[in-house]
């Protein structure tokens, strides 16, 4: 016993060492990434404290919260020119830095809130994670790939809530740039009257409006190489965007200047995650005793991590939920002091939901974010909510930063969460190979329980049914195998007259061990023989 303890006291000091190890690490590379940001990069990779692929780049950037972002901005603007090479790189080279760069900035672009929003949004949110390079050109690049990006993923996704989405790339394109042109004439110091606004927003208008031939075909009919009178092309002016649509970006840009994030200062707000019987985010917390008795079997935590100087903090959230909890998760968000313009929205973006612009919650969402997904920090620096699982299914819960001092925040990474049904709460699983050990025919069948105590005996059952059977021959385990099936899987008769009057799946299938009252008695006699107990 004492030799076990002075082993395991061993181990907490060697992982002590490499978390002290990896932080010291971490803080050179952000003092590299100061005067060179490949360096520090490659500087990170050698160390393995990230993967050599642009996704986990991508990570970096993104979370660590020690990084200069005007930095940031310029490690991608000049790598997507191909500029964060050494002295006379071949062409192979130079085109490689770009895709790989180009590559990282859509894995960046991915942690971003881009889905379910408006174009000039989603700007907005992606402002407030870095600085754009002052390079003109490499600007204009990000900012290109960053409509596409956009573009893609809402056509992906399909409109939602009244989202507009141009028919082609080219608008969406045009628009971002259109946007930061008058996100910088709006706010100019300069236009004060009512006139010069007016003006400012017929001229975006005009942006738009363009001049088309109604019927090309027509036109195409000629008679020698003049034009007929009647066949004569009629020209109309269109609007490449909704009119509607232009003046609700307008109007939104107006009220609220799009700004990139601070490179001088900025706080990550704490994160805390905690369980509440009821609904009320006030409600008391469940003590670590019920904690460990109800939850910790339940839900596991497989992305959280305790990343130096990383942003993790939502990571802190359960990888899986049930859709008949017995507690609800508890989010808590701290910041220093009361920021009256400073807001956070609690976004649901997932595969059995809408996903809602205005961050409001809807009864097609697999969670419902209670008691409002708007968080405020008015007279304090404490915002609460509770998550409550509606439907099954998968989702990306997102945490935009809203407001004047938004900037002055390191913004949360998304989470991404599974809801599962019910019967998946208590649930066994049953794993096996048939053929020799060379044989990939496996099988699997998982069913449901409905208490702990319950699913504790199934277990005891199957594990007596696999030591019963460790000195049987193959045909004998078949044969009571076989036996098995039949009390597990109802025969096609019985599955004809099931109440729904729909056949059930047969195989490997997920279901409650209860819909055909199987025991764990039966199944164990039918195993290992009658008699046994």
């Amino acid at each position: 016993r004492e030799g076990a303890s002075k082993r395991t006291d061993e181990g907490d000091d060697a992982e002590e060492r490499r978390v002290v190890n990896q932080e010291q690490r971490v803080r050179r590379a952000c003092h590299i990434f100061e005067k060179n940001t490949s360096e520090a990069v490659v500087y990170l990779i050698n160390h393995e404290i990230i993967g050599p692929n642009a996704d986990m780049v991508a990570g970096f950037l993104h979370r660590c919260t020690a990084l200069n972002r005007r930095q940031t901005g310029s490690f991608l603007g000049a790598g997507i020119m191909g500029e964060n090479l050494h002295e006379n790189p071949t062409s192979d080279e130079v085109e490689q830095e770009k895709i790989f760069h180009q590559q990282t900035w859509i894995a960046y672009l991915d942690r971003c809130n881009l889905i379910g929003v408006p174009i000039d949004e989603a700007m907005r949110s992606i402002l407030l994670y870095f600085r754009l390079p002052p390079h003109r050109r490499s600007a204009g690049i990000l900012l290109e790939i960053a409509a596409l990006q956009w573009y893609v993923k809402n056509k992906e996704f399909g409109s939602v809530h009244g989202v507009y989405i141009p028919e082609s790339q080219d608008v969406a394109v045009k628009l971002v740039f259109t946007i930061m042109m008058l996100n910088s004439e709006v706010h100019n110091p300069n236009i004060r009257s009512e006139a010069q606004s007016d003006a400012v927003y017929h001229a975006f208008l005009q942006k738009f409006r363009a001049s088309v031939v109604d019927d090309p075909a027509l036109a195409g009919k000629r008679k020698g190489n003049v034009l007929r009178k009647r066949d004569q092309p009629r020209v109309v002016t269109i609007m490449e965007v909704p009119t509607e649509v232009l003046k609700g970006i307008y109007e939104r840009v107006l009220a609220n200047r799009l700004v990139t994030c601070s490179d001088t200062y900025a706080t990550a707000p704490e994160f805390e995650v905690d369980w509440v019987r009821d609904a009320d985010a006030s409600a008391p917390a469940l003590s670590d005793e019920q904690v460990e008795q109800d939850i910790e079997d339940i839900y596991s935590d497989p992305g959280f991590r305790d990343g130096i100087l990383f942003n993790a903090t939502s990571d802190r959230l359960p990888a899986k939920f049930n859709i008949e909890p017995p507690a609800w998760v508890r989010v808590t968000l701290r910041i220093p002091d009361a920021d009256p313009k400073f807001a956070i929205t609690v976004r649901v973006v997932g595969a059995t939901s809408d996903a809602s612009s205005s961050g409001n919650n809807t009864s097609s969402d697999p969670v419902c974010i209670l008691p409002s997904p708007r968080l405020t920090f008015q007279s304090s620096g404490i915002a609460s909510f509770v998550i409550r699982p509606q439907q099954v299914g998968y989702f990306t819960l997102h945490f935009v930063p809203e407001g004047a001092r938004a900037r002055y925040y390191h913004p949360i990474p998304p989470r991404s969460i599974v809801v599962e049904g019910a019967f998946m709460r208590q649930s066994v699983q049953v794993s096996w190979k048939r053929g020799d050990s060379q044989s990939t025919n496996n099988g699997r069948h998982m069913f449901g329980l409905d208490s702990q105590a319950t699913k504790s005996h199934w277990v005891h059952c199957l594990e007596a049914a696999l030591k019963a059977s460790a000195a049987a021959s193959s045909k004998a385990i078949l044969r009571s195998a076989e036996k098995a099936a039949h009390v597990l899987i109802p025969p096609p008769e019985a599955a004809k007259s099931a109440p729904n009057g729909k056949p059930e799946a047969s195989g490997t299938m997920a279901r409650s061990a209860g819909e055909h009252s199987v025991t764990s008695a039966q199944l164990l006699a039918t195993l290992i023989g009658p008699g046994a107990e």
